[in-house]
């Protein structure tokens, strides 16, 4: 698998001040393993200048979404920050998936 960067977040409501500002889910794009690097760099860059485009932000902000432009490394460490944070609360919550 490889990464393309495409993220829009949904920030949470607050709720007595809590996660007013952290998000709580994000869209993005993957595409199979094998794609040329140079397809992929095609793709972001597109994705990136789409996502910039005023009208577009606009029509995001209304169903409550921020688009985030970027790189697939920021998009992988996202990946890898959200698992990682989310796999420790599911632990400290003693969650579990039955």
């Amino acid at each position: 698998m490889y990464l393309t960067c495409c993220l829009l977040y949904r920030k949470a409501a607050s709720y007595r001040g809590i996660l007013a500002s952290a998000p709580i889910q994000w869209i993005g794009l993957l595409t199979t393993a094998g794609t040329p690097q140079d397809v992929i760099e095609r793709i972001n860059a597109e994705l990136n200048r789409a996502l910039r485009d005023p009208d577009l932000i606009a029509k995001f902000a209304q169903q409550g979404l921020s688009p985030a432009v970027g790189t697939p490394a920021d998009f992988q460490r996202t990946i890898t920050s959200d698992l990682e944070n989310w796999t420790e609360t599911a632990r400290a919550a003693n969650i579990t998936a039955d």
